[in-house]
């Protein structure tokens, strides 16, 4: 009998002025978000990719319940950023795959009631035995069937390409001349206070002038090679007042 089941690649929209992931602790809360939605979602998740202004999950189960899982997974995330900020290279499941050395971790039994809430912003019960990170967030492996995905794969390769099969990194890959940034959003973020200190003697992008903001925006994409998308979510800005600036004379 057809449940209408069938394997599923969702990928969210790419935020084009905004990050779903600023910071690292950003990151580890939607990893563990996934752990809490393969608890109580209808969907198996087979992989997943979060990437600084988009998600990649590989999903089995029906439309509806898929639908369901990304929309939970969204909503949850932009609870947290509305939360967090009043609105690392990207972590993904791949390091819980065709590795004979699987990363080792604290069963989750052995955490206190309180800091396990926090973690997982949940009152929920979890497995015990499920493995939780140094970095503090549910290692992938304990969720997700490991031998399945790696039969159904074969390969690492394999298993990458489905994942970013559909997103804009494909085109980065096949093309160095295709305009896309080279370099993650947190690596600008990361470096941006210190050409401000270093070109300007000013502490951050906010205690720059306009002048100031147009000259940083222009060094930006000569140094990293980002395009006017990139610089806008990393400045805070709209694609039209980042355009604005780095056409300003």
């Amino acid at each position: 009998m057809n449940d209408g089941k069938k394997i599923w690649l969702v990928s969210t929209d790419h935020l084009e002025d905004a990050l779903w992931f600023r910071e690292e602790e950003d990151f580890k809360i939607g990893m563990n978000y996934v752990a809490v939605l393969a608890v109580f979602s209808a969907v198996t998740i087979l992989a997943f990719i979060l990437m600084s202004n988009h998600v990649h999950f590989i999903l089995y189960g029906t439309k509806e319940d898929v639908l369901a899982f990304i929309n939970g997974f969204k909503t949850r995330h932009a609870q947290y950023l509305r939360h967090k900020y009043g609105l690392r290279e990207a972590l993904s499941s791949g390091s819980a795959f065709f590795d004979a050395s699987l990363r080792k971790g604290v069963p989750l039994s052995t955490i206190s009631v309180r800091m396990k809430r926090k973690m997982l912003h949940s009152k929920a019960e979890f497995p015990g035995h499920w493995l939780v990170s140094d970095e503090g967030y549910i290692l992938p492996s304990s969720y997700l069937n490991v031998r399945y995905v790696e039969s159904l794969f074969r390969t690492p390769q394999r298993m990458d390409y489905f994942l970013r099969t559909s997103s804009k990194a494909r085109k980065r890959i096949e093309s160095s001349d295709s305009g896309l940034p080279s370099f993650r959003d947190q690596i600008l973020l990361a470096a941006l206070p210190d050409l401000c200190r270093s070109m300007f003697g000013k502490a951050g992008w906010n205690d720059l002038s306009e002048a100031e903001q147009s000259e940083m925006l222009r060094q930006l994409r000569f140094r990293f090679s980002s395009n006017v998308n990139q610089l806008a979510r990393v400045a805070g800005l709209s694609y039209e007042a980042a355009a604005r600036l780095l056409d300003a004379v």
